[in-house]
Protein backbone atom coordinates (compact mmCIF):
# COMPACT_ATOMS: atom_id res chain seq x y z
CA UNK A 1 0.00 0.00 0.00
CA UNK A 2 2.92 2.15 0.21
CA UNK A 3 2.50 2.77 -3.68
CA UNK A 4 -0.94 4.00 -3.14
CA UNK A 5 -1.51 7.48 -3.49
CA UNK A 6 -4.45 9.19 -2.22
CA UNK A 7 -6.76 8.82 -5.49
CA UNK A 8 -9.42 11.48 -4.00
CA UNK A 9 -6.46 13.87 -3.49
CA UNK A 10 -5.42 13.78 -6.91
CA UNK A 11 -8.59 13.68 -8.42
CA UNK A 12 -9.40 17.01 -6.89
CA UNK A 13 -6.56 18.50 -8.10
CA UNK A 14 -7.62 17.74 -11.34
CA UNK A 15 -11.16 19.14 -10.65
CA UNK A 16 -9.58 21.76 -9.35
CA UNK A 17 -7.06 22.82 -12.76
CA UNK A 18 -10.68 22.20 -14.86
CA UNK A 19 -12.59 24.75 -12.79
CA UNK A 20 -9.54 27.59 -12.73
CA UNK A 21 -9.36 26.98 -16.61
CA UNK A 22 -13.05 27.31 -17.33
CA UNK A 23 -14.08 29.52 -14.97
CA UNK A 24 -10.72 31.69 -14.90
CA UNK A 25 -11.35 33.08 -11.11
CA UNK A 26 -8.05 32.05 -9.44
CA UNK A 27 -7.92 33.71 -6.12
CA UNK A 28 -6.07 33.23 -2.96
CA UNK A 29 -9.19 34.05 -1.30
CA UNK A 30 -10.74 31.26 0.99
CA UNK A 31 -14.46 31.66 -0.85
CA UNK A 32 -15.26 30.53 -4.66
CA UNK A 33 -16.53 34.45 -5.58
CA UNK A 34 -19.06 32.40 -8.00
CA UNK A 35 -20.99 30.42 -6.08
CA UNK A 36 -22.11 33.11 -3.92
CA UNK A 37 -24.88 34.33 -6.30
CA UNK A 38 -27.06 31.31 -5.04
CA UNK A 39 -26.25 31.79 -1.39
CA UNK A 40 -26.27 35.50 -1.27
CA UNK A 41 -30.09 35.18 -3.57
CA UNK A 42 -31.69 32.34 -1.82
CA UNK A 43 -33.99 33.80 -0.44
CA UNK A 44 -35.20 34.54 -3.80
CA UNK A 45 -34.93 31.21 -4.81
CA UNK A 46 -37.88 28.83 -6.17
CA UNK A 47 -36.44 25.16 -4.64
CA UNK A 48 -39.03 23.37 -6.70
CA UNK A 49 -38.10 25.38 -9.84
CA UNK A 50 -35.62 23.36 -10.93
CA UNK A 51 -33.64 23.01 -14.45
CA UNK A 52 -32.19 19.61 -15.48
CA UNK A 53 -30.17 18.43 -17.99
CA UNK A 54 -31.16 15.30 -19.52
CA UNK A 55 -31.65 16.30 -23.44
CA UNK A 56 -28.17 18.40 -22.53
CA UNK A 57 -26.19 14.80 -21.36
CA UNK A 58 -28.18 13.02 -24.62
CA UNK A 59 -25.94 15.01 -27.00
CA UNK A 60 -22.93 13.59 -25.32
CA UNK A 61 -24.24 10.11 -24.14
CA UNK A 62 -26.63 7.22 -25.54
CA UNK A 63 -29.68 6.99 -23.98
CA UNK A 64 -28.48 3.74 -22.83
CA UNK A 65 -25.15 4.84 -20.95
CA UNK A 66 -27.35 7.97 -19.28
CA UNK A 67 -29.75 5.31 -17.81
CA UNK A 68 -27.16 3.31 -16.88
CA UNK A 69 -25.88 6.52 -14.65
CA UNK A 70 -29.12 6.90 -13.20
CA UNK A 71 -28.96 3.57 -12.31
CA UNK A 72 -25.95 3.92 -10.68
CA UNK A 73 -27.23 7.12 -8.79
CA UNK A 74 -30.48 4.90 -7.45
CA UNK A 75 -28.50 2.53 -5.79
CA UNK A 76 -25.98 5.24 -4.53
CA UNK A 77 -28.90 6.50 -3.03
CA UNK A 78 -30.40 3.30 -1.46
CA UNK A 79 -26.84 2.25 0.57
CA UNK A 80 -25.74 3.94 3.17
CA UNK A 81 -23.16 6.83 3.49
CA UNK A 82 -21.27 8.02 5.83
CA UNK A 83 -20.86 11.60 4.86
CA UNK A 84 -23.43 13.74 4.35
CA UNK A 85 -21.48 15.41 1.75
CA UNK A 86 -21.14 12.71 -0.47
CA UNK A 87 -25.31 12.28 0.27
CA UNK A 88 -25.85 15.67 -1.06
CA UNK A 89 -23.23 15.12 -4.31
CA UNK A 90 -25.15 11.74 -5.60
CA UNK A 91 -28.86 13.99 -4.72
CA UNK A 92 -27.73 17.00 -7.06
CA UNK A 93 -26.13 14.56 -9.80
CA UNK A 94 -29.32 12.55 -10.13
CA UNK A 95 -31.12 15.53 -10.29
CA UNK A 96 -29.13 17.63 -13.12
CA UNK A 97 -29.58 14.30 -14.68
CA UNK A 98 -33.45 14.66 -14.57
CA UNK A 99 -34.10 11.42 -12.29
CA UNK A 100 -36.13 13.39 -9.40
CA UNK A 101 -39.30 13.46 -11.69
CA UNK A 102 -41.63 13.61 -8.62
CA UNK A 103 -39.74 16.16 -6.96
CA UNK A 104 -38.92 14.32 -3.69
CA UNK A 105 -35.14 15.09 -3.01
CA UNK A 106 -34.48 18.54 -1.10
CA UNK A 107 -31.99 21.13 -2.13
CA UNK A 108 -30.29 21.96 0.64
CA UNK A 109 -29.23 26.10 0.84
CA UNK A 110 -25.87 27.19 0.73
CA UNK A 111 -23.97 26.80 3.68
CA UNK A 112 -20.00 27.05 3.87
CA UNK A 113 -18.30 27.63 0.64
CA UNK A 114 -15.09 28.45 0.73
CA UNK A 115 -11.99 26.33 -1.13
CA UNK A 116 -10.81 24.63 2.36
CA UNK A 117 -14.70 22.81 1.98
CA UNK A 118 -14.13 19.43 0.55
CA UNK A 119 -16.80 19.02 -1.43
CA UNK A 120 -17.22 22.86 -2.49
CA UNK A 121 -16.60 22.46 -6.04
CA UNK A 122 -18.36 19.82 -6.76
CA UNK A 123 -21.44 20.83 -4.60
CA UNK A 124 -22.19 24.29 -5.55
CA UNK A 125 -21.16 24.01 -8.98
CA UNK A 126 -24.46 21.75 -9.17
CA UNK A 127 -26.54 24.24 -6.82
CA UNK A 128 -25.19 26.52 -9.49
CA UNK A 129 -26.63 24.73 -12.04
CA UNK A 130 -29.90 23.64 -10.84
CA UNK A 131 -30.78 27.25 -10.33
CA UNK A 132 -29.01 28.61 -12.77
CA UNK A 133 -32.47 29.94 -14.81
CA UNK A 134 -32.88 31.94 -11.71
CA UNK A 135 -29.41 33.83 -11.24
CA UNK A 136 -27.76 36.16 -13.32
CA UNK A 137 -24.96 35.02 -15.13
CA UNK A 138 -23.84 35.87 -18.13
CA UNK A 139 -23.85 33.53 -21.42
CA UNK A 140 -19.79 33.29 -20.86
CA UNK A 141 -19.82 31.96 -17.79
CA UNK A 142 -23.00 29.88 -18.33
CA UNK A 143 -21.08 28.11 -20.77
CA UNK A 144 -18.24 27.79 -19.37
CA UNK A 145 -19.99 26.31 -16.18
CA UNK A 146 -21.90 23.93 -18.24
CA UNK A 147 -19.06 22.13 -19.56
CA UNK A 148 -17.70 21.89 -15.76
CA UNK A 149 -21.41 20.35 -14.93
CA UNK A 150 -21.06 18.21 -17.65
CA UNK A 151 -17.51 16.88 -16.70
CA UNK A 152 -18.44 16.64 -12.98
CA UNK A 153 -22.03 14.32 -13.52
CA UNK A 154 -21.12 12.13 -16.42
CA UNK A 155 -17.55 11.66 -15.27
CA UNK A 156 -15.96 12.46 -11.93
CA UNK A 157 -18.88 11.27 -9.61
CA UNK A 158 -18.92 7.68 -10.29
CA UNK A 159 -15.55 6.95 -9.97
CA UNK A 160 -15.30 9.34 -7.10
CA UNK A 161 -17.29 6.93 -5.12
CA UNK A 162 -15.93 4.25 -6.36
CA UNK A 163 -11.69 4.90 -5.66
CA UNK A 164 -12.23 3.86 -1.63
CA UNK A 165 -12.27 0.28 -3.18
CA UNK A 166 -8.24 -0.81 -3.68
CA UNK A 167 -9.10 -3.89 -6.19
CA UNK A 168 -11.10 -1.27 -8.19
CA UNK A 169 -8.31 1.40 -8.25
CA UNK A 170 -6.01 0.64 -11.56
CA UNK A 171 -9.16 -0.10 -13.94
CA UNK A 172 -11.18 3.03 -12.54
CA UNK A 173 -7.37 4.85 -13.07
CA UNK A 174 -7.60 4.26 -16.94
CA UNK A 175 -11.37 4.48 -17.60
CA UNK A 176 -11.24 8.16 -15.95
CA UNK A 177 -7.96 8.75 -18.08
CA UNK A 178 -9.76 7.73 -21.18
CA UNK A 179 -13.19 9.94 -20.50
CA UNK A 180 -10.83 13.53 -20.43
CA UNK A 181 -12.00 13.51 -23.94
CA UNK A 182 -15.23 16.37 -23.06
CA UNK A 183 -13.19 18.75 -25.01
CA UNK A 184 -9.72 20.50 -25.76
CA UNK A 185 -9.72 22.89 -22.76
CA UNK A 186 -10.62 20.27 -20.12
CA UNK A 187 -8.80 17.49 -21.73
CA UNK A 188 -5.70 19.21 -21.93
CA UNK A 189 -5.62 20.59 -18.43
CA UNK A 190 -7.15 17.20 -17.06
CA UNK A 191 -4.06 15.50 -18.71
CA UNK A 192 -2.03 17.77 -18.06
CA UNK A 193 -2.67 17.81 -13.88
CA UNK A 194 -2.72 13.98 -14.12
CA UNK A 195 0.71 13.85 -15.42
CA UNK A 196 2.07 15.38 -12.58
CA UNK A 197 1.40 11.99 -10.27
CA UNK A 198 2.11 9.17 -12.54
CA UNK A 199 4.12 7.90 -10.59
CA UNK A 200 1.27 5.70 -8.77
CA UNK A 201 0.93 3.97 -12.23
CA UNK A 202 2.86 1.00 -11.14
CA UNK A 203 2.99 -2.47 -11.88
CA UNK A 204 2.32 -3.89 -7.97
CA UNK A 205 -0.93 -1.56 -8.03
CA UNK A 206 -1.91 -2.68 -11.88
CA UNK A 207 -2.04 -6.38 -10.52
CA UNK A 208 -4.78 -5.55 -8.26
CA UNK A 209 -7.51 -5.74 -11.33
CA UNK A 210 -7.03 -9.07 -11.40
CA UNK A 211 -9.69 -8.91 -8.51
CA UNK A 212 -11.62 -6.48 -10.37
CA UNK A 213 -15.32 -7.96 -11.42
CA UNK A 214 -15.03 -5.20 -14.00
CA UNK A 215 -12.22 -6.18 -15.69
CA UNK A 216 -12.82 -8.95 -18.59
CA UNK A 217 -11.36 -12.02 -18.63
CA UNK A 218 -9.01 -11.39 -21.50
CA UNK A 219 -7.52 -8.78 -19.96
CA UNK A 220 -6.77 -10.56 -17.12
CA UNK A 221 -5.15 -13.24 -18.91
CA UNK A 222 -2.67 -10.39 -20.53
CA UNK A 223 -2.15 -9.00 -17.24
CA UNK A 224 -0.89 -12.50 -15.93
CA UNK A 225 1.27 -12.79 -18.86
CA UNK A 226 2.84 -9.28 -18.41
CA UNK A 227 3.64 -10.62 -14.85
CA UNK A 228 6.41 -13.40 -16.34
CA UNK A 229 7.69 -11.27 -18.96
CA UNK A 230 11.66 -10.82 -18.65
CA UNK A 231 11.36 -7.23 -17.61
CA UNK A 232 9.04 -7.38 -14.92
CA UNK A 233 11.13 -10.38 -13.44
CA UNK A 234 14.68 -8.68 -13.33
CA UNK A 235 12.63 -5.29 -11.80
CA UNK A 236 13.79 -3.18 -14.51
CA UNK A 237 13.24 0.59 -14.19
CA UNK A 238 9.69 0.83 -14.84
CA UNK A 239 8.60 3.33 -18.20
CA UNK A 240 6.96 6.73 -17.11
CA UNK A 241 5.40 8.75 -20.10
CA UNK A 242 6.74 12.07 -20.15
CA UNK A 243 4.23 15.01 -19.80
CA UNK A 244 4.64 15.70 -23.27
CA UNK A 245 3.40 12.36 -24.59
CA UNK A 246 1.20 11.80 -21.84
CA UNK A 247 -1.22 14.95 -22.76
CA UNK A 248 -0.66 13.89 -26.52
CA UNK A 249 -2.07 10.39 -25.79
CA UNK A 250 -5.15 8.61 -27.62
CA UNK A 251 -5.52 7.43 -24.02
CA UNK A 252 -5.91 3.87 -26.19
CA UNK A 253 -2.02 3.26 -25.69
CA UNK A 254 -2.25 3.56 -21.73
CA UNK A 255 -4.09 -0.02 -21.76
CA UNK A 256 -0.96 -1.84 -22.37
CA UNK A 257 0.93 0.70 -19.84
CA UNK A 258 -1.32 0.67 -16.19
CA UNK A 259 -2.64 -3.03 -16.61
Amino acid sequence: MLFFSCRHHVYKLVLKAIFEVKIKQVTTSPDILLFKKPKDNWKNIYPTKIQCYRETVELFRTVTELENLLDFYVAELKSFMVRDDYQELIELSFVFLGGDAEKKIKIKPPGAMHQARWMAREIYSLKLSLFSSQLKLNTKDKEALLDVYLFIVIIYVKPWLQWILAVKAPYKDLCFLKSLKVNESISKAASQKFSHDLWYFTDEIAVLALFDDDVDEETKLKIVANLHRKNFLTHEKRYIPSKEEFCGSSYGEFDTLIL
